[in-house]
């Protein structure tokens, strides 16, 4: 889908770009991560943490990956609330939970940015990849009882 490419263009463009993009990416992956929770992930305050401005940041953005700040910081913290609906044993998967960490004030909000995004809703989601993830459970089980 949609995102999928875009992650493989974030994967291409650090492999291939110059290396103050690749380190800018990897700063503002960290940026976004650590700050999500808070609700201090927009363009302006990443811009302002790192000293440049807005619109370099934005025009750094795409020219490394081809889509605007606004919409990485987007797409990062839907990839983590990916992880986190998921679970890692660490966290609660609830989607307000995973809304909440992911710096959404509000469910609905999260709930509808991610449907627009993936097509499913966060809750589809987490069945779909439960489902997914027993079948695989149940074919390896299945092979080595042969």
């Amino acid at each position: 889908m949609y995102l999928e490419l875009v992650v493989k263009k974030i994967q291409l463009a650090m492999s291939t770009r110059r290396t103050s993009n690749r380190q800018l990416l990897k700063q503002l992956i960290h940026l976004i991560h650590t700050e999500m929770r808070d609700g201090h992930v927009t363009v302006s305050h990443l811009a302002s943490t790192l000293n440049i401005s807005t619109s370099q940041l934005n025009r750094r953005v795409n020219q490394a990956i081809g889509i605007s700040a606004s919409s990485f910081i987007m797409k990062v913290r839907l990839e983590a609330a990916k992880r986190l609906l998921l679970g890692d044993g660490r966290y609660d998967n609830r989607v307000s939970d995973v809304a909440s960490r992911c710096g959404f004030a509000d469910v609905s909000h999260f709930c509808h940015v991610f449907k627009r995004i993936y097509g499913i809703t966060p809750l589809q989601f987490v069945r779909f990849n439960t489902k997914l993830v027993n079948f695989d459970e149940l074919i390896t089980s299945a092979v080595k009882d042969d």
